[in-house]
């Protein structure tokens, strides 16, 4: 109830009757509607959580609708890139006999710049790992964990494809791929000890 300074008391007491009566209920009737409406919208329109959104990347640059900016088959040629743009740039020496580095990209993926390194693999599958600054406790629940000595590696499917994420050395990694699940997390962890 608002306290009134500076009216004699009867206005002020008459002034609070009528605040709750009439103002306290249409308060009251505001956070209820802005409560259900809150309820709504988060129940009809789904965010993408990261997972969703660097498989929807992802399954764009297989479909050839998001275009490398470097094509390289030198790992330092693509860290020097990377860095010139400010984006980390840690890219995988990877088994050249096995997997084809293609070159990279900078990609925002739910407004953060992150590095793509690109790779062809057994099978032309695709493989693209991407790096960027943040906390590994901000992705949903996966429902698959693995933990490879002191690393734990988030496996999750969309559409297709696998997302698997890790942290290592204060950077979110991610190793996307239209690859089956084990081939992916194993590449993961593989990355790591490599």
């Amino acid at each position: 109830m608002p306290h009134i300074t500076g009216l004699p008391g009867s206005v002020a007491t008459e002034f609070s009757r009528r605040w709750r009566q009439r103002d306290r209920p249409i308060l009251a009737y505001g956070l209820m509607l802005a409560a259900a409406v809150s309820l709504v919208l988060n129940y009809f329109i789904k965010f993408p959580t990261l997972p969703e959104e660097s498989a929807a990347r992802f399954r764009e640059y297989c479909d050839k609708k998001l275009p490398l900016q470097i094509e390289t088959s030198e790992p330092t040629a693509l860290g020097r890139y990377f860095e010139a743009e400010g984006v980390p740039s840690a890219v995988r020496t990877l088994d050249p006999a096995t997997y084809r580095l293609r070159g990279g990209r900078i990609q925002r993926v739910l407004n953060r710049k992150s590095s793509w390194s690109a790779y062809q693999g057994p099978g032309s599958k695709l493989f693209v790992f991407q790096v960027y600054s943040g906390n590994i406790g901000e992705l949903p629940a996966s429902p698959e964990i693995r933990s490879d000595r002191e690393h734990r590696f988030h496996a999750y499917t969309h559409h297709g494809t696998t997302v698997v994420f890790w942290n290592e050395n204060n950077l979110n990694w991610v190793l996307l791929s239209d690859a089956s699940e084990e081939e992916t997390i194993q590449l993961a962890q593989a990355s790591v000890k490599g």
